[in-house]
C-alpha cells in the first residue's frame, strides 16, 4: 500500500475523487429531496450549518494535535479556521444589529463604541493573518501545487469551493443586477448548493492536513528507523566490556612472567 503522504500515490487519488463525488452526490441528492427534508436540513443552525462550522473548529485542533509544538509557528492559520467557523455561526451579526462587514456598521451613530472597537480588532486580525500566510507561504504552496503534492490539492480545492460558496451566495440577486433574471427553480438550487459547498470547505482542509502531517511523519520514521539501524551495528561491532578485561589480565600475567633483567625495573599499576 502507497504511503499516505507520497506524492500521486493511488490512495490519494481514490481520497479525492471519493470526497469529490461524494460533494456532488449531496448537492444532487438535497436538490432532488423533498421539501420537508430539504428544509430541516439546511436550515439556519441546521445539520449542514453547525457540521461545516464544526469542521472549522476540528481543523485547528488537528493543526496543534499533528504539528505538536511545531504549530505555534502555524497559529495564523489557527486564527483563520476559528474566524471561519465564528462566521459560519454568523457570529458576525448574532450580537450586533447589522453585520460588521458593513461599512454603515462603523458609521452608524447607534452602535456602541465598545462594539466598533471588538469588531474592528477581530477583523484586523483575520486581516494581518491572512496577508502574512500569504506572503509567507504563497511561493511554497505553488511549487508544492505544481508538484501535485495531496495537502496542496486538497488545500486549493478547499480555497476553490470558499470561492464558489462566495458566488453561489445570493446568486439570484447578483444576476439580477447585470440584468439577467434567475429561475426560482435555478436560485434555490443555487442557494441549496451553496450549503454543500460550504460543508465541503473544513472537509477538504482536515483532508490537507491529514496528508501535510503524513508527509512530515513518514520522513521522520524513515529517519529514526535509520539512526537505529546504524545504531545497532555500531554496538555489535564493538567489544563487550567483560572480553577487554580478560585481554588486560592476560597482558598483566605476561609481565610478570616475563624475564626481567638485572637493573631494569617495569612500571607497575598504578596504586
Amino acid at each position: 500500500m502507497d504511503k499516505p503522504g507520497k506524492t500521486g500515490s493511488s490512495s490519494f487519488l481514490y481520497v479525492y475523487g471519493f470526497a469529490l463525488a461524494l460533494l456532488l452526490g449531496s448537492i444532487i441528492g438535497i436538490c432532488f429531496a423533498a421539501p420537508e427534508l430539504r428544509r430541516a436540513i439546511l436550515i439556519e443552525d441546521g445539520p449542514v450549518e453547525s457540521a461545516s462550522a464544526a469542521g472549522y473548529f476540528i481543523c485547528a485542533v488537528l493543526l496543534f494535535v499533528y504539528l505538536g509544538k511545531k504549530a505555534a509557528g502555524h497559529w495564523q492559520i489557527a486564527v483563520i479556521l476559528i474566524a471561519f467557523g465564528l462566521r459560519e455561526l454568523d457570529f458576525n451579526s448574532r450580537f450586533t444589529a447589522m453585520g460588521v462587514a458593513k461599512i454603515k456598521f462603523y458609521l452608524s451613530p447607534d452602535i456602541p463604541f465598545s462594539q466598533k472597537f471588538i469588531a474592528a480588532s477581530c477583523a484586523l486580525l483575520s486581516l494581518y493573518c491572512l496577508v502574512h500566510l500569504l506572503v509567507r507561504n504563497w511561493r511554497s504552496f505553488r511549487v508544492s501545487l505544481k508538484k501535485f503534492e495531496p495537502y496542496a490539492v486538497f488545500t486549493a480545492t478547499g480555497l476553490a469551493f470558499l470561492l464558489a460558496s462566495l458566488t453561489l451566495d445570493g446568486l439570484g440577486g447578483k444576476l439580477m443586477r447585470i440584468g439577467f433574471v434567475l429561475d426560482n427553480t435555478w436560485r434555490e438550487w443555487a442557494e441549496n448548493a451553496e450549503e454543500i459547498v460550504e460543508l465541503g470547505i473544513p472537509v477538504m482542509f482536515m483532508l490537507g492536513l491529514r496528508y501535510f502531517w503524513a508527509e512530515n511523519l513518514y520522513p521522520a520514521l524513515d529517519r529514526l528507523r535509520w539512526y537505529t539501524r546504524a545504531s545497532e551495528k555500531a554496538e555489535a561491532a564493538m567489544p563487550e566490556p567483560g572480553n577487554s578485561w580478560e585481554i588486560t589480565g592476560d597482558m598483566q600475567e605476561y609481565r610478570d612472567q616475563a624475564d626481567t633483567p638485572k637493573g631494569l625495573k617495569l612500571p607497575g599499576r598504578p596504586r
